[in-house]
């Protein structure tokens, strides 16, 4: 199976002639280039496929690094004018770093079970989103002392049960403007709203995966840590970047 070598595919593959790219050899040694078994390849990923090596299909890392660049710089222009962007990987090696875009960014996050209807009924969500900030403010301002033992202890459950299905949503106030996902075969369902309610895609998408359905597509291994920490340190270098170049509000008048 490609998994049990991702970790240990490291070798540079001869994708250039000439100096050695210095980008492409990172990627390579994240394992960056490392697709599933030639036989689970989507037909129109054929393009970014560099060739096989090791019962595994190869990226070419030329085209992985331009696709890069191309989604960097529309999730640079999102951060710069202030944009939302809901970052989703339900997929066990994903979800940490999902985590921490909402840790440094403080951005919406779906790691543990995309809920249906988050972008197609974005209003019911947010509700129920907005319930969770509500009952929280009323606990930590002593609200709930008006409440007998057991409407308190209902209540609490409550607060339970919304943070676990929409804790990462809390600073999803209307649909986002686009959504960038992690691996677009696990969180289909995500990709299917998202078509349907026009939020733009950027997506990592392994040898396995229809790359027409993502507006901003990175060809590139899904599912090793190295690849993914690659990626996502790029992500975050972005995102930083664009918050830097951010003008700031206008002065009120008086």
């Amino acid at each position: 199976m490609a998994s049990d070598i991702l970790e240990n595919q490291q070798e540079v593959p001869d994708l250039t002639l000439g100096p050695v790219d210095e980008d492409l050899a990172t990627m390579a040694k994240a394992s960056v280039h490392v697709g599933h078994i030639p036989s689970k390849t989507h037909p129109k990923m054929a393009a970014f496929i560099y060739g096989q090596k090791g019962g595994v299909a190869i990226f070419d890392l030329v085209k992985t690094k331009e696709k890069l660049a191309s989604a960097e710089e529309f999730l640079k222009k999102l951060a710069r004018e202030g944009k939302t962007i809901l970052f989703a990987g339900t997929k066990p090696a994903a979800r940490k770093y999902i985590k921490r875009m909402n840790e440094q960014f403080d951005a919406p996050v779906v790691f543990d079970r995309w809920i249906g209807g988050t972008l197609t009924n974005s209003k019911n969500i947010i509700g129920r989103v907005q319930r969770l900030t509500d009952l929280l403010h009323e606990k930590a301002t002593g609200g709930f002392s008006k409440y007998t033992k057991k409407e308190a202890m209902l209540k609490d459950e409550e607060i339970t049960h919304l943070e676990k299905t929409f804790g990462g949503l809390r600073k999803l106030k209307r649909l986002p403007d686009a959504l960038f996902l992690a691996d677009i075969d696990e969180d289909e369902l995500a990709v299917r709203e998202a078509i349907k309610m026009k939020v733009p895609i950027v997506a990592i998408t392994n040898s396995n995966t229809d790359p027409p359905l993502v507006h901003y597509p990175i060809p590139a291994n899904d599912t090793s840590t190295h690849a993914l920490e690659y990626i996502f340190t790029r992500i975050e270098k972005t995102m930083r970047e664009g918050r830097a170049e951010a003008k700031p509000p206008e002065p009120t008048e008086k």
